[in-house]
């Protein structure tokens, strides 16, 4: 996986210049400060139109306005007849309100449901982040994929950073599934 440049800049001065320190270096900080790697995607396909696409976007934007700080990693991703990465995952910091924006302007209603095209698309973002981060990937959504281009569970039990990484639940019905 490839590191953070978030603590790039503040381990150079205090760490010694070897890889294993750099990682270790790297750990420690985002360990003390709670820095978070979130990936969010949303679905706009035309189920969602009305009342659950104001929903979503009110949530997303909540989400991010309330738990997403500067010092944050995040991508964004909606998904309708196909998944669009709307921002690959970067440093929030002083993007934060052009980040917004693009969230914001992208979730208007497109197509079928693409859904686990999305989910691809989030495990290969969320697999940027370091080992020792704190890693979230945020799907809202009403049902089920009506178009997909990719076979889940082939795909991510054929790639143990994802498979290891994501987990699936669905609240209302009870049920978690972790995939192998």
């Amino acid at each position: 996986m490839t590191q953070s440049n978030v603590c790039a800049a503040s381990c150079a001065a205090r760490a010694p210049r070897t890889p294993s320190a750099a990682g270790e270096a790297r750990a420690d900080i985002v360990a003390l400060t709670g820095l978070k790697y979130v990936v969010m995607a949303v679905d706009i396909s035309g189920s969602m139109s009305g009342t659950r696409i104001n929903t979503a976007k009110m949530n997303a934007l909540k989400v991010y306005d309330e738990h997403i700080n500067d010092i944050d990693h995040m991508a964004f991703i909606v998904f309708g007849s196909e998944s669009k990465e709307v921002f690959p995952l970067q440093l929030v910091g002083e993007r934060r309100q052009a980040l917004r924006t693009e969230m914001d302007n992208s979730m208007t209603i497109k197509g079928a449901t693409a859904f686990y095209d999305a989910v691809m698309d989030c495990a290969n973002n969320i697999s940027k982040a370091p080992e020792a981060a704190k890693s979230y990937v945020i799907m809202l959504t009403d049902g089920e994929d009506t178009r997909v281009r990719v076979r889940l569970t082939n795909d991510v039990s054929n790639d143990a950073t994802c498979g290891e990484r994501l987990r699936f639940g669905d609240r209302r019905r009870s049920r978690n599934k972790s995939l192998p």
